[in-house]
């Protein structure tokens, strides 16, 4: 039976520096076939009339799209969308994959019918890779869904897909510009019929660059695109029959940080929004707030208790 065909999807913004790497670590895999598609979006360093030079290895098809800056999340659902695989690898453009990635992955996925597995990802620090230091921790094997939200366990260049579970679970969401992985990644993991994890370092990813794709809509201030995503995650997470305790302190929490980001910043509307749903989420989170803030940081406990006092619905 013919191996199946892997799409490894890479989005672009001006990486002319590690792309070419990159690229090398995708034609170096022992899996065939490959399909990679690199989406360039809207890059001004070269980086098309570098795709252009580049002949494919032997078992791989390279496809090129070219774009107007859209962002990250545009560029990635374009390229699933040109994509043809039964299994996806989203790669940024300066992230690295070991050589067996693909395959080891396959063989687990096909061996226990899962529909996501990810994996150790080494790290690359002043351009050298360090496949012996793990950037994630290791999941502590009771809830995929919790480690991810509370530990941060794994990310895009770790996992790789079946086509179906993306399809059921839905795209990169095209109006979130902070923690798209993180959201991805939850909705895959709550619909995923099946998930595992290879305790194997397969991967790398680059701690010490700038985004490797552009980010629109930068103008919008920091706190409300926080705001933005969590509460995405909390829509995703009330759906699931996974929301329990520990789900409902995430949240809290997350939303008592987005809080204080937002204070820092002057941006009362998402503050008082943010501790709103703070206290929704833990009972004891107010308490615990202004006995923490209090002791360091008066005058901040002091703006909040005026917010909430001017006449600010909490409702």
């Amino acid at each position: 039976m013919p191996a199946e065909l892997v799409s490894v999807i890479v989005p672009t913004f001006n990486r002319l520096g590690t792309l070419p790497e990159t690229i090398t670590s995708v034609f170096s895999q022992t899996h065939r076939p490959i399909q990679l598609i690199v989406v360039d979006d809207g890059s001004t360093d070269g980086t098309r009339e570098y795709l252009n030079s580049i002949v494919p290895e032997s078992g791989c098809d390279l496809i090129v799209q070219c774009q107007q800056q859209a962002g990250a999340q545009v560029a990635r659902n374009q390229g699933f969308r040109r994509s043809s695989g039964s299994y996806i690898q989203f790669l940024d453009s300066d992230d690295v994959l070991g050589d067996t990635k693909l395959a080891r992955q396959i063989e687990v996925m096909k061996q226990s019918h899962a529909e996501l597995c990810f994996c150790k990802s080494g790290i690359i620090r002043n351009n050298e890779i360090d496949f012996e230091t793990s950037y994630f921790p290791t999941p502590s094997g009771i809830s995929h869904v919790r480690d991810l939200l509370v530990n941060i366990t794994f990310n895009t260049v770790c996992g790789l897909y079946t086509r179906s579970v993306i399809d059921r679970s839905g795209l990169w969401d095209e109006r979130l510009e902070v923690w798209q992985d993180l959201e991805f990644n939850l909705k895959i993991l709550l619909n995923a019929h099946n998930v595992q994890y290879l305790n194997e370092f397969l991967c790398a990813y680059r701690i010490d660059s700038a985004d490797s794709v552009s980010k629109s809509g930068a103008s919008l201030e920091g706190s409300k695109r926080r705001l933005r995503t969590v509460a995405k995650i909390e829509q995703l997470l009330m759906q699931n029959t996974v929301f329990g305790v520990e789900e409902r302190e995430w949240l809290a929490s997350r939303y008592r940080g987005l809080a204080e980001h937002a204070l820092r910043s002057g941006d009362n509307e998402v503050a008082i929004e943010s501790f709103r749903r703070a206290g929704d989420f833990s009972s004891s989170v107010w308490k615990q707030w202004f006995c923490r803030i209090g002791a360091y940081h008066p005058k901040l406990a002091c703006k909040v208790r005026t917010l909430i006092g001017s006449g600010v619905s909490l409702k």
